[in-house]
């Protein structure tokens, strides 16, 4: 089943959101080893969507420390998202 498609508004205010919600996750699993966290989403707006993910984060710490608690940090962001995603618009992971 396809859903219908996605207004280049809406995909605006789902890519805010999603980038919101990875550095809540980020600035909650790493806290006060962040210096700066800088998130750029580019969704697709062309049917299947895709959702592109970047993240920068700056830390006056050893980053070899830190990968481990990123990647988890990440996955749990985009576990949500996905969730949401799910339950807001109807789509699914197609991975």
């Amino acid at each position: 089943m396809r859903a219908k498609p996605l207004s280049k508004e809406r995909l605006e205010e789902i890519s805010v959101k999603i980038a919101g919600m990875i550095e809540e996750e980020v600035e909650r699993e790493l806290g006060r080893a962040i210096e700066l966290t800088e998130v750029s989403i580019n969704m697709q707006d062309e049917w299947p969507y895709s959702l592109n993910v970047e993240v920068s984060v700056s830390t006056k710490f050893d980053v070899k420390d830190l990968k481990g608690k990123l990647e988890d940090a990440l996955e749990k962001a985009l576990r949500k998202a996905a969730e949401m995603l799910r339950k807001t618009e109807g789509l699914e992971e197609l991975i």
